[in-house]
């Protein structure tokens, strides 16, 4: 995984406990105006949400994907340095 794709990826989860606290800043402003979710959809999202941060976030499927691409990134280091492979073959990794 390249740098920029890190930074991508780790800029997206950061902004993950904003998204839901916009949500429900969203959902009491509609209500305040009498825009109301249907109850079987608004349980629905609720049951989501509560899914989404039920466990911790290292058995998350998208924290497990990344740290594997972490791990293959320190893979290719651990493997140029035991190879003596020099500083001018980088290509943007970590």
């Amino acid at each position: 995984m390249e740098s920029s794709e890190t930074l991508t990826y780790t800029r997206y989860m950061e902004t993950m406990g904003k998204q839901f606290d916009q949500y429900l800043v969203r959902i009491k402003a509609q209500n305040a105006k009498g825009i109301i979710l249907p109850k079987p959809l608004m349980e629905k999202v609720i049951e989501i949400g509560q899914k989404y941060t039920a466990g911790p976030a290292t058995e998350d499927l998208l924290y497990r994907m990344f740290a594997e691409k972490l791990e293959a990134v320190e893979s290719l280091f651990v493997a140029e340095k035991k190879n003596g492979i020099s500083g001018s073959g980088k290509r943007g990794l970590l």
